[in-house]
């Protein structure tokens, strides 16, 4: 079964703490002195989650709804909230807000900024798991009781039920066992009318009054359900708790991990077939050029490579007009390469270039007129200007010829 870490940070008496099994059965529990030292690492490693209980004589208990947009400005929001309730300026003081309930109500807990600095070094070295931080005061609710009263080691706690709560206003807390007399008329003021819970061990009587059972204060932290624990304040702060809890760390960077290689596999993939397209695609060009090289310089003899097919077609290019035009004739051979590639049944039968006009006269062979028509309305959309030079029945077929330009 899981374990849970519970820890009560109280100086000068130093760190104490329990360990309890399954929520409720106590493995080790050390009631007073500092036996932080005895806190050995065969113990923490089963721990899987810690509760820190921190005394409600130094926070600051309360509980609104913060009508914001967003998380950012109900923190900014819930100092000001409650300025007028706390003794220390804002500046002195950490507020800590938790996750709304399903009505919109918020925890809000406040600190002196030192005393929370020395609570989090104090547990900082046996923190495990998911950790929560619960004021005692929240821990000792009665039921329907208007107030709660509990004595607990020379300190009297109480706790105000949710019908005596005002926004802003501290619904709990606790005093020494020696000021309790001249409070106890200010605390039980406003719960005249309800019922009161309170410790036999301080000698409350009255109609309205029922004992207290005194349950263990780790026993109760423990019987707080995960919901209730995920919306307390994070005074600690939201980084001790995900620092130390290297499982789930682990996990984020296993998902991490997996989503970063799935990404580089579905690249990988992706570079592949592109590459693979882009080489089918510069076969497809070299053979047409190949082809076309062949029907324009039909004297060529021996194999001809897409490699020599261009060399060839430079020497002679360069022979006739100068070196420096000889790419002239290329983009216009490619265009047609390109034109003809989808119509299978235009058979090009003859190219002759014009250089002074830069275009290609081009003798083909058909089977229809309409084979012609589909053919220039292609060239219509690539941008090529295809124009009918005339054409007649032959024996195989329609032999037609055009010109072919690049505007």
């Amino acid at each position: 079964m899981s374990q849970t870490l519970v820890l009560f940070p109280s100086p000068p008496d130093g760190l104490q703490w329990s360990i309890l099994e399954g929520g409720h059965e106590a493995v080790v529990q050390v009631s007073s002195g500092d036996n932080s030292a005895s806190l050995d690492t065969a113990l923490l490693q089963a721990i899987r989650s810690t509760i820190v209980i921190l005394p409600s004589d130094d926070v600051f208990v309360s509980q609104a709804v913060l009508p914001t947009r967003s998380e950012h400005d109900a923190r900014q929001a819930a100092p000001f909230l409650i300025e007028e309730e706390l003794a220390s300026r804002l500046e002195e003081v950490d507020v800590a807000i938790g996750a709304p309930d399903e009505d919109g109500q918020r925890w809000v807990f406040a600190a002196a900024k030192s005393a929370v600095e020395a609570w989090r070094d104090t547990c900082r070295p046996y923190l495990r798991g998911s950790v929560s931080t619960v004021p005692d005061c929240l821990l000792i609710a009665e039921g329907d009781a208007a107030l709660t009263l509990r004595h607990e080691q020379g300190r009297v706690i109480y706790f105000y039920g949710e019908a005596l709560r005002q926004p802003g206003r501290a619904i709990g807390g606790a005093c020494s066992g020696r000021m309790f007399d001249s409070l106890l008329h200010s605390l039980t003021a406003s719960a005249s009318e309800g019922r009161l819970a309170v410790s036999p061990a301080l000698g409350l009587a009255g109609e309205s009054i029922r004992p207290l059972r005194d349950r263990p204060l780790d026993q109760a932290a423990c019987g707080l359900s995960e919901g209730v624990l995920k919306r307390m304040p994070a005074l600690f702060g939201q980084r001790l708790g995900a620092g130390i809890d290297w499982s789930r760390t682990l996990g984020l960077f296993a998902r991490s991990a997996a989503l970063a290689a799935s990404l580089l596999l579905g690249l990988g993939l992706f570079m592949i077939g592109e590459s693979v397209y882009l080489m089918q695609r510069a076969d497809r060009y070299d053979a047409a050029s190949v082809e076309l090289v062949q029907a324009a310089f039909p004297a060529i003899s021996g194999s001809l490579d897409p490699v020599r097919a261009r060399r060839i077609l430079d020497e002679r290019l360069a022979e006739r007009h100068g070196r420096e035009r000889s790419g002239e004739f290329l983009p216009l051979l490619a265009a047609l390469a390109n034109l003809s590639d989808g119509h299978d049944s235009v058979v090009i039968q003859a190219i002759r270039y014009d250089q002074s006009r830069q275009e290609l006269s081009v003798s083909a062979r058909y089977d229809v007129f309409s084979d012609f028509d589909a053919l220039s309305e292609d060239a219509q959309a690539r941008n090529i200007e295809l124009v009918d030079q005339g054409a007649r029945d032959g024996p195989a077929g329609i032999d037609g010829d055009f010109t072919l330009r690049i505007p």
